[in-house]
């Protein structure tokens, strides 16, 4: 009876006009994926994992793992399982995409204050276009690779199902007690799997701890449950930090990568990691700072704050400009001939750079960046405080998942799949803003 119940239910809402546009968006979508995912090369560290593990059973490798390389037990689980038999990941990775796409758009759903159709499935197809929303470098090292999808796009989606709960609890909306074993769950493998999302996760629950602490008239069992899981998700962190495999990995990359890391002096070491602060978020972070800055300028000029709103139409008509201007060979020999990059180059590398000029790109998008931060905490008036507190955390997380990487001596030669963290969590931003625009009246 239940049954024939549901497959009704799914029926009637297959079949409504208005959620068509919805259908058809999430099986395009979802075909193109599953496309993107076949025609996938494995490369790399994906053949090396395909012979090393059909030496180990799963405990012993987890084990060996453990004490000598990486502590994250969840990747380190599906590359034994993935790596030897590849031919079942396309088919998975688009199953974890849809399970992020899903949770995109439960996350908007959960801070929208006001329905709009348009808007609707405008956020439902951004959350539906995350992955192509990425830099070209971070999609194809955290999206379309086996060994970089069960370290990013698979634990990014542990992620979303994890921040769901601590999200709702913040803006005080009822959930199932179903949601609520999911996001535990999720909580747990993620905190267990990646050194990043487990911080960020740990850093939110703790925001939101002392947020409810502050507050007067909150159940004593969500005080208790918020402290146990942020105790928790720090102890996770450090034994994934400190397990003596992550603590050898360290030691090895020092000295294969940047063997004077330890005895450079802090100055130097300062300067090389900012650059490549500036740059990983600007150029690596694909369209997502672009399509924030456009959506800010839409809400604060409906809002009638003309000069937030021009400073960020500005942002995004210079970072387009610069784009598009990089594409200029000829130009950008002239540019360097004046011993000056362009506005979106940073130099970022371990040599030291020196000259003022080189220093205009980084002053200028810091200035940019922060003015967003006070651009997203006026687009939202006094009884969405909340969410202006969200789409603020959202930004600073970014930042801070980034810089987490100026600790790690392979900053340089991670690749950009490091930046996919700061990604995702930019667009929750980005559907945050959706969610404002379909307050305001046109």
């Amino acid at each position: 009876m239940v049954r024939m119940e549901l497959l009704s239910n799914f029926k009637r809402a297959a079949f409504d006009k208005r959620n068509r546009p919805f259908l058809f968006i999430f099986a395009l979508c979802t075909a193109v994926f599953f496309v993107m995912s076949l025609r996938t090369v494995f490369r790399d560290d994906d053949i090396w994992f395909a012979a090393k593990t059909v030496e180990f059973n799963l405990f012993d490798w987890i084990v060996y793992r453990w004490n000598s390389w990486s502590s994250r037990v969840f990747p380190e689980m599906m590359l034994w399982l993935l790596a030897p038999r590849p031919y079942s990941w396309p088919l998975l990775n688009t199953v974890a995409y849809m399970i992020g796409a899903v949770y995109f758009y439960k996350f908007y759903h959960l801070i929208r204050a006001a329905k709009s159709c348009r808007m609707d499935i405008a956020a439902f197809a951004a959350s539906c276009g995350f992955v192509w929303l990425l830099s070209q470098g971070a999609a194809t090292e955290s999206v379309f690779w086996l060994t970089g999808s069960v370290n990013y796009f698979w634990v990014g989606v542990l992620f979303l199902i994890a921040v769901y709960l601590p999200c709702a609890v913040f803006l005080q909306r009822k959930i199932s007690t179903a949601q609520v074993l999911v996001s535990v769950t999720a909580s747990a493998i993620a905190v267990l799997s990646h050194e990043q999302f487990g911080f960020i996760l740990a850093l939110i629950y703790l925001a939101v701890l002392i947020y409810c602490l502050c507050q007067k008239n909150q159940p004593k069992k969500v005080i208790v449950y918020l402290a146990s899981a942020t105790i928790l998700l720090g102890t996770g962190v450090l034994c994934i930090v400190r397990a003596s495999g992550s603590v050898l990995r360290i030691q090895q990359e020092i000295n294969n990568w940047l063997p004077d890391m330890l005895t450079v002096p802090i100055a130097i070491r300062a300067e090389s990691s900012i650059r490549w602060f500036m740059d990983s978020l600007i150029n690596h972070t694909g369209a997502l700072l672009l399509i924030i800055w456009c959506l800010l300028c839409v809400i604060l000029w409906r809002q009638r704050k003309m000069i937030l709103a021009i400073f960020a139409g500005c942002f995004a008509g210079i970072f387009l400009l610069a784009k598009t201007i990089g594409l200029d060979v000829e130009f950008m020999l002239l540019l360097r001939e004046l011993h000056f990059g362009g506005i979106v180059n940073f130099h970022a590398s371990w040599r030291y750079v020196g000259g003022f000029t080189q220093w205009i790109p980084v002053l200028f998008w810091s200035c940019a960046l922060v003015m967003t931060v006070a651009a997203i905490a006026t687009a939202f008036d006094v009884k969405s405080r909340q969410k202006a507190a969200i789409g603020i955390m959202g930004c600073l997380l970014a930042a801070v998942a980034t810089a987490m990487l100026w600790a790690s001596p392979t900053m340089y030669a991670s690749g950009y799949r490091v930046v996919y963290v700061a990604s995702l969590l930019l667009m929750l931003v980005v559907l945050l803003l959706i969610g404002r625009l379909a307050e305001l009246k046109p």
